[in-house]
């Protein structure tokens, strides 16, 4: 009990935070740690890491090579020529789908005049580089929007535990409310993504970017987050669980202590005054109550109550031996009984000798 006390804590208000108890405290944690993680995956820029390589292709006869440096995608940002070159993505969309525009222009124009220096198929792979970098600019724009209210919220609710004190209804909607967004936030962001890179892998050799570091960091916050949602049921459940406990230990503390020594039974529970069985009720040796349990003096049958004379059993019907009563339960003096109701009958014939 005293470990389950600890482990929910118990304060005598629901809005106190004076003992929040290890449970609590174990859920703040792991929140701040969400809090930490999350905030961490935004300002970090590998969402998805493209390795470098290098490509040999034959033009005119010729052995070529391509070598491409590593590129990281995050969600605002995208870095490329190994670090060297950072733009976000509005600018990598503007800059980059006007000088595709402006490139296939020139080439539609060169293709009429004297023959293309870029093929259609180079054509459609710099339209579908456009098209994916746009998808990664607006998926990396919802996914940060995601992510930062689910940071703001899981933070709310790390001030309001401790400052308001246990509530479990907004804790749970507020760390419920967090992981929901970062699922959607994650989720959303991987599949337009996956679509972007599908399209430009499908019309150009491309290295595949894979999920970078932080991504993985992003998802161990949202299930920072969704524990805490989980262990606020656990925990509330579990402090009930020691409250109901604690008033059960302390009925039977206080029952303990109006204990009647002796008597098993506490006051106003036990038989009252001639509740006892009635008189003449003969119980066998070891049956009847123990001494000092009979019935108060002045309670037995008034004189001159007893059976009329000659009314006793007839001979061989009285009780076993040993079965009688024990002693001092007799009838009172002056009430003795005959000993067989045919000497009775005969004493009161006439002649009869007494």
């Amino acid at each position: 009990m005293d470990t389950l006390n600890r482990i929910v804590g118990r304060s005598s208000s629901r809005n106190q935070s004076e003992d929040l108890g290890i449970g609590w405290k174990v859920l703040s944690a792991v929140a701040a740690t969400a809090v930490i993680l999350e905030i961490a995956s935004l300002i970090l820029n590998g969402w998805r890491v493209a390795p470098a390589i290098t490509y040999q292709y034959t033009q005119k006869g010729n052995i070529k090579t391509w070598q491409v440096s590593e590129s990281e995608f995050g969600l605002y940002l995208f870095r490329y020529n190994g670090g060297s070159s950072v733009r976000p993505w509005s600018s990598v969309e503007q800059y980059i789908c006007s000088w595709i525009g402006t490139y296939v222009s020139y080439s539609q124009v060169q293709e009429t005049l004297w023959g293309s220096n870029c093929s259609s198929d180079c054509q459609t792979a710099l339209r579908t580089r456009c098209s994916s970098y746009v998808k990664f600019a607006n998926g990396g724009y919802l996914c940060m929007s995601a992510l930062t209210i689910s940071v703001i919220i899981g933070i709310v609710g790390i001030v309001w535990l401790f400052v308001f004190g246990k509530s479990k209804n907004f804790l749970l909607f507020a760390w419920s409310t967090s992981t929901i967004l970062s699922i959607a936030g994650i989720v959303y962001w991987c599949y337009s993504t996956y679509e972007a890179i599908s399209g430009i892998v499908s019309t150009q050799q491309y290295p595949y970017p894979a999920l970078g570091y932080a991504s993985y960091l992003a998802m161990c916050a949202t299930a920072c987050f969704l524990v805490c949602a989980i262990g606020v049921l656990v925990v509330h459940y579990l402090e009930a669980r020691a409250t109901r406990e604690a008033r059960q230990a302390e009925m039977i503390q206080n029952v303990g202590e109006s204990w009647i020594p002796g008597m098993g039974l506490s006051p106003g529970i036990g038989l009252q005054p001639g509740m006892g069985p009635p008189s003449g009720m003969n119980l066998p040796p070891g049956m009847g109550p123990p001494p000092g349990m009979g019935p108060p003096p002045g309670m037995g049958p008034p004189p001159g109550m007893g059976p009329p004379p000659g009314m006793g059993p007839p001979p061989g019907m009285g009780p076993p031996p040993g079965m009688g009563l024990p002693p001092g339960m007799g009838p009172p003096p002056g009430m003795r009984r005959p000993s067989t109701m045919g000497n009775s009958v005969a004493n009161s014939l006439p002649g009869t000798r007494r």
